[in-house]
């Protein structure tokens, strides 16, 4: 429904007024002119992502905007569908000895998740949301199911992926650190090379933003610009 909904306002009332809209010029411009990717003169909005994100929307830039996002908001909602299913899976493997042997209350949390209002602006304005939840679960289904530190490392790196699709993510940087307190002994104790190993991980595809920057130094100014010291609108 929410889906059926956003195509409707799409070409009715928000068909160059939604989110999405910059996604798309973003990859456009990485394709033709990535020094002037901060260039806000090219934006309904302000891009202010890591350079890198731009790559996300390039097949979508090189078709009709209107069907791009058709497609988009299809892929949302497929990631939607992924994303269930790694909810199932992760309450199946954290829920208790005295959880019901059934699936009725795992179903119903995932149904509360499906109905979420915030959905659907996720829709209308073809937002990047989802794929954020999807990496954050991923990662976490990762660190649960797998000890070893190949996958630590990878479950990381993925997480790494989602602070540049949405810098906001940066802010879980320190639940990837492996720090117990004993009661007993009232100390904190971390595991120092799963955390730099995680820390490595999620800090190594953040990094690969950098060499852009490096190669072209219009884009670092104009990322600058427009997340610290330009418009907050």
């Amino acid at each position: 429904m929410y889906f059926v909904f956003s195509i409707i306002l799409f070409f009715t009332f928000l068909y160059q007024k939604n989110d999405f809209i910059i996604f798309y010029e973003s990859g456009k411009i990485f394709l033709s002119d990535i020094e002037h990717l901060y260039d806000q003169t090219y934006y309904l909005w302000d891009f202010r992502y890591f350079p890198l994100s731009a790559l996300l929307f390039v097949p979508f830039s090189l078709i009709n905007f209107g069907l791009a996002f058709v497609l988009f908001n299809l892929l949302n909602f497929f990631l939607n569908l992924v994303i269930s299913l790694l909810i199932y899976k992760l309450v199946k493997i954290v829920m208790g000895p005295d959880h019901e042997k059934n699936d009725q209350r795992v179903i119903l949390y995932i149904s509360i998740y499906l109905m979420g209002v915030p959905h659907i602006l996720n829709y209308i304005y073809g937002q990047l949301n989802l794929f954020i939840t999807l990496f954050i679960l991923l990662s976490l289904l990762i660190f649960l199911c797998y000890d070893s530190y190949i996958w630590e490392f990878i479950g990381s790196f993925i997480l790494g992926i989602s602070i540049i699709v949405k810098p906001t993510s940066v802010f879980l940087i320190p639940f990837l650190l492996l720090i117990n307190f004993n009661l007993k002994s009232k100390k904190f104790k971390i595991n120092f090379l799963k955390s730099v190993t995680r820390l490595i991980g999620v800090v190594l595809p953040v990094s690969f933003n950098f060499i852009l920057f490096f190669l072209f130094p219009g884009m670092w100014e104009g990322f600058l610009e427009t997340n610290f010291t330009g418009s907050i609108f």
